[in-house]
């Protein structure tokens, strides 16, 4: 007759029982994904409205859009600023 003797179990054996028990919240991790894309797709819009090329031929328009625009780039991955900065456009 065989017996097997039980390995001992290590911090990370017991480390992984804990997380493979744990349930994972997949529909928070997709709203997050979600909300990701959301913020990049607001982000493009908002830097091609305000993109100081555009505003070549108006030289205080020009200036305005740098502003903006700088303000657009500090804020890529603030969605509530860029709502702000949105309402503003």
């Amino acid at each position: 007759m065989w017996f097997f003797k039980k390995k001992k179990q290590t911090d990370q054996d017991i480390l992984i029982e804990r997380i493979k028990a744990e349930q994972i919240d997949l529909q928070g991790i997709f709203s997050d994904i979600n909300k990701r894309g959301e913020v990049e797709a607001l982000f493009k819009d908002l830097s091609k409205l305000s993109h100081p090329d555009k505003f070549e031929k108006d030289p205080e328009k020009k200036e305005i859009a740098k502003e903006l625009f700088a303000q657009i780039q500090n804020s890529r991955n603030n969605y509530t600023r860029l709502i702000e900065l949105k309402q503003n456009v």
